[in-house]
């Protein structure tokens, strides 16, 4: 099991079936206000149950330090949950990066008391170091197009633009890249 945690004023701590109720309960919120609610309902509990399972998944719940209050969620994984077929998409357009040297964000899912704060920013940047330091060449992540705010904090903590796809039922995604 993944451990505590504690980095810039963040408490990351692994969801558990002690805290997945919560998790849902900021899930559904977070789904509820999207305005791409039809495209993405959600990982959903045996989604998360399977990344909670998975020693190549961390999935962590997000608290405030000091008050201990959970802010939200993240699912941050190596290539091993990494969809190949999504990656395979991607890949003529980085040829050098291997599939094996990406780390992929799944969710980053807040409460809304906590958006605009700086925590995901923050997220971003922990989990950026944490693959580093596993010497991934690259980190990917995929955002629906409706999704402003999460695009714009994932370009301001220097992810770019790598391709636009389009999954099923016209669901179209952006997927953000950024190179280590």
């Amino acid at each position: 099991m993944s451990k505590l945690i504690h980095y810039d004023s963040l408490l990351f701590k692994p969801i558990c079936e002690k805290n997945l109720e919560h998790i849902l309960e900021i899930e559904k919120e977070v789904v509820k206000n999207m305005s791409n609610k039809n495209h993405f309902g959600g990982l959903g509990k045996k989604n998360i149950e399977i990344s909670m399972k998975n020693k190549n998944a961390l999935s962590y719940g997000i608290y405030d330090e000091y008050t201990k209050e959970l802010l939200g969620y993240t699912i941050f994984t190596n290539y091993e949950l990494f969809d190949k077929t999504n990656f395979d998409l991607a890949k003529h357009l980085v040829p050098e990066i291997k599939y094996e040297d990406i780390y992929y964000y799944r969710v980053i899912g807040l409460n809304a008391k906590a958006r605009g704060k700086g925590i995901m920013g923050k997220t971003i940047n922990y989990f950026t170091e944490y693959a580093r330091a596993k010497n991934a060449k690259a980190i990917l992540t995929f955002v629906h197009p409706e999704n402003g705010a999460s695009k714009h904090n994932f370009v301001k903590n220097g992810f770019e633009h790598l391709l636009d796809i389009e999954f099923d039922n016209n669901n179209p995604r952006n997927i953000l890249i950024k190179k280590l």
